[in-house]
């Protein structure tokens, strides 16, 4: 059995990135982190490159520019199916 409280919060919010170009999207951000010199914003720092910039942001502006370059589209998180036990 799922309760109510389940199946709101799986189907009533949006997920930031729920389509994507895929895999165009992937490619151009891996394209896009090795011409940057190792990161997603091209200032090449020791930390972004060893985590992997626009892979592993860590700033927003990062995180902002890895979703553009893979061409995110809100949509809602998805769906429970649910299915009656069969014995």
């Amino acid at each position: 059995w799922v309760g109510v409280e389940t199946l709101w919060e799986a189907m009533g919010t949006v997920d930031g990135c729920g389509g994507w170009d895929f895999p165009e999207g992937q490619d151009r951000l891996e394209e896009h982190f090795q011409k940057s010199g190792g990161n997603g914003n091209g200032n090449g720092n020791e930390t972004s490159r060893r985590n992997g910039g626009v892979f592993d942001p860590e700033s927003k502006e990062d995180y902002a520019k890895a979703l553009e370059i893979l061409g995110c589209e809100e949509k809602m998180r998805g769906y429970i199916i649910l299915s009656r036990k069969m014995n």
